[in-house]
């Protein structure tokens, strides 16, 4: 009885409470301080954001002229892809163009307007940027894929077809089109037209 009396004193539930009440202040320090590494570190990626290129001949790295021109951009450049995300080639050049828009920050914005998904936004853009294109017997307008570089009223186009192509005898012996994806000649394709539209 007079054990269960010691334990139950006032002065032994307040020590219990005090350290409880220690314990939970410790415990809600440590998920702030956590909370607040977090909050830094996500910070610091956004600031100091690195795509690495994981492909074996690292075939997607820009090179470093490209990287200039990409730094010391002198005004907005729209970039815009006309083209299918079924193509052999989109995935490409959208790994591509993820990079170009990392270095240019900004001032460096890239849309894809995909004829087969959105026809009345790809109209709208030929309004814009007249394309050379025919007609077919239905009346469906038929634009090769391009992408239009543009700088206030300065445009330049890129034709993925001609400019980011390697003819490959190899697989043109089993496939009609003998092109590959070829990432030094669509950089400097890309390149070329940014600075073209904005310092050429």
């Amino acid at each position: 009885m007079a054990r269960s009396e010691k334990e139950s004193s006032p002065e032994v539930v307040l020590r219990s409470s005090t350290r409880r009440a220690s314990i939970g202040a410790n415990v809600a320090l440590q998920i702030v301080l956590a909370l607040a590494v977090l909050g830094m570190l996500n910070y610091l990626a956004m600031r100091h954001y690195k795509r690495f290129d994981w492909t074996r001949e690292s075939v997607f790295t820009l090179s470093e002229q490209t990287e200039n021109v990409l730094g010391a951009l002198p005004r907005q450049v729209d970039v815009i892809v006309m083209m299918s995300r079924a193509d052999g080639m989109f995935r490409d050049v959208q790994e591509m163009l993820d990079r170009y828009r990392a270095l240019g920050g900004s001032n460096l914005s890239v849309r894809y307007v995909d004829p087969d998904l959105d026809p009345t936004e790809f109209q709208r853009v030929l309004e814009e940027y007249p394309l050379q294109g025919g007609v077919t017997e239905e009346g469906t307008v038929m634009v090769a894929q391009t992408i239009i570089i543009a700088a206030g009223e300065r445009r330049q186009f890129v034709s993925p077809e001609e400019d980011f192509v390697r003819f490959d005898p190899e697989r043109a012996m089993m496939m009609a089109s003998g092109g590959t994806f070829n990432p030094p000649a669509a950089e400097t394709a890309i390149t070329s037209a940014i600075y073209g539209v904005t310092e050429g």
